[in-house]
């Protein structure tokens, strides 16, 4: 199992929005960063993104075969979407320090940040 460690900061709702997360695997080994600029959004755009970001890194990875990919959110309304994609709204209305500073880095990022390790 590859779990997804992600954070997003937003600069005013909506304002300048990043992204940063981590792919760990069961031993928490990080096996994947990124962090990158995401442009305007609202705090529940840029949750759907940083984990649509991480799934579509994990299913183009070495690992995709191979594993499965555990996401957590604690946005009710992102996992609600995501569950019932129907019900995202038209307009799109922090556990770990790590992917926090990766999040605040992709604000400012003009070239997006990937780091296998």
């Amino acid at each position: 199992m590859i779990s997804l460690l992600r954070h997003v900061c937003v600069r005013g709702q909506p304002g300048a929005a990043g992204i940063g997360g981590l792919l760990r695997d069961s031993n928490s080994k990080i096996l994947l960063k990124f962090s990158k600029s995401v442009g305007i959004a609202d705090s529940n755009l840029a949750e759907l993104m940083v984990i649509k970001e991480a799934f579509e890194l994990f299913i183009g990875s070495r690992w995709a075969n191979d594993f499965r990919l555990a996401i957590e959110s604690d946005s009710a309304n992102v996992v609600k979407w995501i569950n019932n994609p129907h019900a995202i709204p038209w307009r799109f209305r922090e556990a770990n320090a790590e992917a926090d500073a990766l999040a605040k880095a992709g604000v400012e990022r003009s070239v997006d940040l990937i780091i296998f390790e």
